[in-house]
Parts: structure tokens; sequence; C-alpha cells
């Protein structure tokens, strides 16, 4: 799918960044530096994009970029930032391949010196495949496969296609580690899909950040479901009766799963009835939690309370294919201390 330019990819490697002594304004500061092209010259379609983010997601702004190469970005809060070099698509519509990103940690000062080196990116081709239950289901009207980069605790930018008719679809200029997710409309109301896993050679990566550049082959296939995991349940007060809007937080046992762009780390607002759902989570052990919060949080700030989660969250046991229910204890407690 294009627009009006690739969706983010970037290059494989990313330079270690200095701290200036200097400060900048109150609160705000600066990150400057130049990119560096692996042809030695910098297309003229270069851009730069910044990212961080939002309690509403990832979030993107456009640095200043001189014809010599160097940038500056400014007015940042303290935080992680994505800066991404790529080159808008050219006129037959095949994008020119410069990919490049560094990642900025902004504390007290600001942040100069930042190298970012672009490189050609990999091409990468996949399938979409359907384990029906019902024999005849009317699938997707549309599917987007997203290459989201990983390289800090919450889903980066990402390269996106969308599937072809027949399922198949083909991702360009992948560099760095990746995590595979989709996004998809709904044809038949009454034939609802969710999206399964990710396999590359067989093999579940779908919580996996994989650098697609370091592969010479492999066949990606992303697998559909009638029958996904679940758990469904209420949050309930010490008489049993009903907890609206509470934050419902959701974290796997398993350590390794514990990243901000994995499917098995969610945040869900219970509805007027207090009631909540998460789906197509790995099967395995989860602890849910519930908290009082304005908004339902990002997926930093549940992992900042995971061994809160550990210690109070009820248990539940995901199995394949199945739908677990749960009451979970309505004793709220701020999500921030």
């Amino acid at each position: 799918m294009t627009g009006w330019r690739r969706a983010i990819a970037f290059a494989a490697s990313f330079s270690a960044v200095a701290a200036a002594p200097a400060a900048s304004t109150a609160d705000t500061y600066t990150i400057s530096g130049r990119v560096e092209s692996a042809s030695g010259t910098l297309p003229q379609t270069l851009v730069v994009m910044v990212f961080n983010q939002t309690s509403d997601g990832v979030e993107g702004s456009s640095c200043e970029l001189l014809a010599d190469g160097r940038f500056v970005t400014s007015g940042l809060a303290p935080g992680t930032y994505i800066l991404e070099a790529s080159t808008l698509e050219e006129p037959s519509g095949r994008p020119s391949g410069e990919r490049g990103y560094a990642l900025v940690a902004v504390r007290n000062r600001d942040v100069d010196d930042v190298l970012i080196k672009t490189a050609p990116g990999l091409a990468l081709r996949g399938r979409v495949r359907f384990d029906e239950a019902r024999r005849g289901s009317a699938r997707p009207a549309t599917i987007d496969v997203h290459a989201m980069l990983a390289v800090t605790d919450w889903p980066g930018p990402a390269e996106t296609a969308r599937a072809a008719a027949d399922g198949s679809f083909e991702l360009r200029d992948l560099r760095g580690p990746r995590v595979i997710r989709v996004g998809y409309g709904i044809a038949d109301a009454g034939h609802l899909w969710w999206f399964s896993r990710a396999l590359l050679d067989d093999r579940d990566i779908t919580n996996e950040a994989i650098d697609f550049s370091a592969r010479t082959s492999g066949e990606l296939v992303l697998v559909f479901t009638q029958r996904p995991t679940a758990v469904v349940g209420r949050v309930e007060d010490i008489a049993g009766l009903p907890m609206p809007g509470a934050c419902v937080v959701l974290l796997p046992d398993d350590v390794d799963l514990q990243q901000g762009w994995s499917t098995a780390v969610g945040a869900r607002e219970a509805d007027q009835r207090g009631r909540f759902y998460f789906t197509s989570m790995p099967p395995g052990d989860y602890r849910l939690a519930a908290y009082e919060a304005a908004s339902c949080p990002t997926m930093r700030d549940v992992l900042d309370v995971a061994d809160d989660i550990a210690r109070v969250g009820t248990l539940v046991h995901v199995n394949e294919a199945s739908v677990a229910h749960v009451i979970v204890p309505g004793t709220l407690r701020p999500l921030r201390p």
C-alpha cells in the first residue's frame, strides 16, 4: 500500500549518540546530527522524521533537513525517540530504497552529533493463510501487513503492504529488527476472523523481532483463524457489583513476552457493565489486574508496573483456540504511584 511516501522502513544499524553539555529552554530539548548515505550521495527525495510514543500510539513529525545532510528537530520533551531517514517514492511508484534510523534518548539536555546511516533494504514476499472453522466463510475485505520496527519497548513505525486477492504480499525496503502485525477489514459480520500468528519456515515468530535483511530466504505465512484464544471477564467490587471504567491490564508470566509490542501484553477499559476482553494472545499463563486510570495506559506504563501485576494479579491460563473466563477483583489502585 502506498501514500505520500512508503510506510517507514529502516537500515539495520544505528549510531550511539552523545549528549552535548548545553541544554535547551525549560523542559524541551533539541536533537541534531547528519545523514550519511551508503551511495555517498544523498537522494533528493530524502526526508527525516522523528517518532515517539504517546497515549494514542506512535506520533511522528518532520525534521528540518539541509542539503548537506544535516538535520535538527527541537521542542522535544525527555523520552525515547526514533529518528528515521527515508526516501519519497519515485515517479514510477517504486521507492528508491534508502532507509536508516537512529534510536535517541533525551534526558535533561540537548543531543547532537547523531549519525543516521542509510542503506538499501530487502524486499520480503509472503502469503496469508486462512484456517477455516466454517467452510465457505467470507474472508476479510482488505488485509494490510505491517513490519513494525522493534528496537525499543514500543512498536515503531512500519513498512506496510496490502495483500493481493490471492493472499500474496510484498514488503519493500526492510531493515532492522521487525515484528509482523496486520490490519484488516471484515467483509461479513457473520464471518469473523482473527490474526493468529506469523510463521517463518513454520516457526512462530509473532512475538520475535526478526531482521529479515540478514536472511537470504524463508517463507513467511500469516495465519488467520476463526477460533482465537481469548480472555473475557468482569471487574467486580467486594459486593460482586460491576465496576465500569476500570483499566484492566494483561501481562504474561513468560518474561520473554513482556515487550511493549508483544501480542501478550494488553490494556482494556471495562465497559458500563464492568466487562472486558482480550483476544489472539499466545497460549500460556497470564496475570490480570484492575487500575484507576483517566485513559488506558501505554504498554510502557503496563511494563512499569509488571512487579505489581505479578504480585496482585489474578491468574488465568489460556489454551489454544479457547476462551478463558475470569473475575478480576476491583480493589482499584492508581496505575502510577
